[in-house]
């Protein structure tokens, strides 16, 4: 590092750093804004994928079956040795299901097509790495705060939250998120100053939980009644815990920006030193272990001296609700269907599937007297739900480990 980290204090140091790297931030978050913001056929290919659905399961045939005995001239589709009726249902489940198989497959190529078009050419060494991310995003939500509570521009309060939320994303991809394991409060932290009993009643459950780091960590404490945390440890993890309750509910509601402000301080020093080959001699290095430990324990303090905050009541809005419960679906199909542990996705496919064939089978035998559960029906209702979803889990999934590397 130039100038050495020993010749100047840390805060100049890293607000040398943080202006060496602020065009990298902008180019960084322009660069994630087109990803977020490019070609995106999903509704449109989840129609093609329902017309397949119902085409398999088979409720389009059924009705092009029932359907079609309106018409009263006989009509017969010659293949061969094979003569289809159009009054039979076989016909119209084979034309169906050829159909929408095919239109699929389509879709699904056009779809990718488009994707490889619209994606912008991203020279990546051009842009900041994860660690760098997070301090640059840590250093600038400080740096909007203040510069809201000068001015009070609205701008810069937003500009916080915006890279507030991204700084939570990040962190919760480095150190883990409720996500990774669902706790059952049993014991929490034990440490009086950071017991989770103490959090404010009025907070639902889910939502306590979700506000949690190092899942792992509170794994082994609800489980084992012999795993302890010494203090410092369970300080920091608290520090950590409490980030989003503590300071993005008031950044939310613009309360008590200067205390806010102050824990960010240390945190953005120490995410600082978080920073791979920041140093490039071994005086460096020595004296950026010794500034971490001292960032980590001022920013345990000054966290630790913030006290529990309560949001205030507002009116929820249609849209808000209407997006929170999107929100919640979208979780939900993302840790199920959309998982990206191939297995977990086959499993959750395979049963949606088979509970949507096993009504349908039912419905059909039961609408359809002539109708009999032989061994074709068997065989659709065992083996179309296992060869679909595994076909499904066929499909690339956008992995999340390649989002995480840093």
């Amino acid at each position: 590092m130039e100038g050495g980290l020993g010749t100047r204090s840390l805060e100049e140091t890293v607000k040398t750093y943080f202006r060496s790297i602020a065009p990298a931030f902008e180019e960084t978050l322009s660069a994630e804004n087109e990803q977020t913001g490019g070609y995106d056929g999903t509704p449109v290919t989840i129609a093609f994928f329902l017309f397949l659905l119902f085409s398999l399961f088979p409720a389009i045939p059924a009705l092009a079956y029932f359907l079609s005995r309106w018409i009263s001239k006989p009509l017969i589709l010659n293949l061969g040795r094979f003569h289809l009726s159009v009054h039979s249902f076989l016909f119209w489940y084979l034309a169906f299901s050829a159909v929408s198989a095919i239109s699929f497959s389509v879709r699904l190529k056009y779809s990718s097509i488009r994707e490889r078009k619209s994606a912008t050419r991203i020279d990546k060494s051009a842009l900041l790495t994860k660690p760098q991310m997070r301090f640059a995003l840590c250093y600038a939500v400080r740096s909007e705060i203040d510069l809201y509570r000068t001015n009070k521009r609205p701008t810069h309060i937003e500009k916080a939250r915006q890279y507030w939320k991204m700084l939570i994303r990040s962190l919760r991809e480095a150190l883990g998120t409720e996500s990774d394991h669902w706790i059952g409060l049993s014991r929490g932290l034990i440490h009086p100053t950071w017991q989770l009993s103490s959090e404010p009643t009025d907070i639902p459950f889910r939502r306590r939980h979700q506000e949690r780091f190092f899942p792992q960590v509170h794994r082994l404490l609800d489980q084992f009644s012999w795993f302890e945390l010494d203090a410092r440890t369970e300080s920091i993890i608290g520090s950590f815990d409490g980030l989003r309750p503590k300071i993005g509910a008031r950044l939310r509601d613009k309360k008590d920006l200067f205390l806010v402000s102050k824990p960010l301080v240390p945190f953005s020093f120490y995410l600082f030193t978080q920073i791979p080959d920041i140093s490039d001699t071994e005086e460096d290095k020595t004296l950026l272990r010794h500034y971490e430990d001292q960032a980590l324990n001022a920013f345990v303090d000054e966290m630790t001296l913030l006290n529990e905050y309560t949001p205030e009541n507002r009116i929820t809005s249609k849209i808000a609700m209407s997006a929170a419960k999107k929100a919640k679906v979208g979780d939900f199909l993302s840790n199920t269907v959309g998982n990206p542990a191939p297995f977990l996705r086959f499993i959750s496919i395979w049963i949606v599937l088979q509970i949507i064939v096993g009504i349908a089978v039912l419905v059909f035998l039961s609408a359809i007297k002539n109708l009999k559960l032989d061994s074709t029906l068997i065989a659709l209702l065992v083996g179309s739900p296992f060869a679909i979803a595994a076909a499904l889990t066929a499909i690339p999934n956008q992995s999340k480990e390649g989002q995480k590397g840093d």
